[in-house]
């Protein structure tokens, strides 16, 4: 109902106001105009199935946007306009589909000759175990079906074609030994209770997958040099992919010279085989090449997990050393470094909390002892 602008008091808010910290990378252009009038004409457009940011807040007059809602503890005037002005809504999970499909069928009305590729996420083999987690949360019911769906919009739509994740993954997996381990090692982890429990929940991250991107965009310049998606024999889906998913474990060499390489996929490598083994604390490790690793919110997500499996005090050097980075990591904005900081804090304390209750059991006199004012 914006008419493919950005709202007026929208803008004014945002000009009175930064929200740019608070958008997550969805600008209030993106949002509302994806091709503004500043920008060069398109000669190819790739869409990719992407999923929805939340919380959705919606105005009185119909219009739709993103907004962190940390955004009113900085400002309680922006809070005050928001509550007013706007409703929270949640947009029904599986339709999504549909309302992307609305979304490519206003590109092409918009640009009528302009070709358009559709690219598609990856399909939850069971090899991609120990359970495929994607962001788009109609995914993991949706996927079965949606090559077919993409298909027909694609056909609908005209000069349009289906940018095939599983096949462009599929010749980058049979040109080379390795595991899925490799290509993609994040982990989202959930431990039930107080972790005591026998084993965490672990989740794939199917969207951050390094080696896809670069053969995805070898495509797309194929597709501009040429006017055609080309495949070879080697982007066939691999038989191996329909087998269960078995975890292969690194030698502590390994894990030393993966989380030495200052990487993020290789510490997070490193870090999703500590997930896998257990029975042994390989926390000395994250201490000892603190200084070498990057800040990555991945690989913080499942350190952060292991601290409550794994409280080692060990972890408190980790953290000194990732909160001296994040304090000049300034890329992704300052709410970026205050989110990344404060689950530093959380490991810190949970370290510190289990330290305490050991001390106590170990010495059940302390416990009877008054406080020290």
């Amino acid at each position: 109902t914006s008419g493919g602008n950005i709202p007026p008091e929208l803008s004014a808010w945002a000009e009175r106001f930064d929200l740019a910290d608070f958008l997550h990378e969805r600008t209030l252009a993106n949002q509302f105009q994806a091709i503004t009038a500043s920008d060069p004409t398109p000669s190819l457009f790739v869409v990719n199935l992407f999923h929805e940011n939340e919380p959705l807040f919606a105005h009185r007059s119909g219009y739709l946007f993103f907004v962190d809602p940390a955004s009113w503890n900085a400002s309680p005037e922006f809070e005050a306009w928001m509550k007013a002005e706007f409703q929270q809504v949640k947009l029904p999970v599986m339709d999504y589909l549909n309302r992307w499909a609305q979304f490519v069928s206003a590109l092409r009305q918009g640009y009528p000759s302009t070709p358009i590729l559709l690219a598609s996420q990856l399909s939850h083999y069971p090899a991609f175990g120990p359970h495929p987690y994607s962001y788009l949360t109609c995914w993991e019911k949706a996927w079965r079906e949606a090559g077919g769906f993409l298909r027909a919009v694609a056909a609908e739509l005209g000069n349009c074609r289906l940018l095939d994740a599983d096949r462009i993954f599929s010749g980058v997996w049979n040109s080379q030994v390795t595991d899925i381990d490799d290509h993609c090692p994040f982990l989202k982890v959930t431990i039930d209770g107080d972790g005591s429990g026998p084993w965490p929940d672990l989740r794939r991250d199917m969207e951050h997958i390094g080696t896809l991107w670069p053969a995805m965009a070898r495509k797309v310049k194929g597709f501009l040099r040429t006017g055609q998606l080309t495949w070879d024999n080697s982007e066939q889906v691999p038989a191996s992919w329909e087998q269960p998913y078995s975890p292969k474990p690194l030698s502590r060499e390994r894990l030393r010279i993966l989380l030495a390489t200052g990487g993020n996929y290789d510490g997070a490598r490193a870090v999703n085989a500590f997930l896998h083994d257990m029975d042994q604390d390989h926390t000395d490790l994250l201490a000892a090449n603190a200084e070498a690793m990057p800040v990555c919110h991945g690989t913080l997500h499942m350190v952060h997990r292991y601290a409550m499996l794994k409280p080692n005090r060990a972890l408190l050097t980790w953290c000194e050393s990732q909160k001296e980075k994040i304090a000049l990591f300034t890329t992704n904005g300052t709410e970026f470094q205050r989110r990344y900081t404060a689950r530093l804090d959380e490991i810190v304390a949970s370290v510190l909390m289990h330290s305490v209750a050991n001390t106590m059991t170990l010495n059940p006199s302390l416990a009877a002892r008054p406080p020290v004012c």
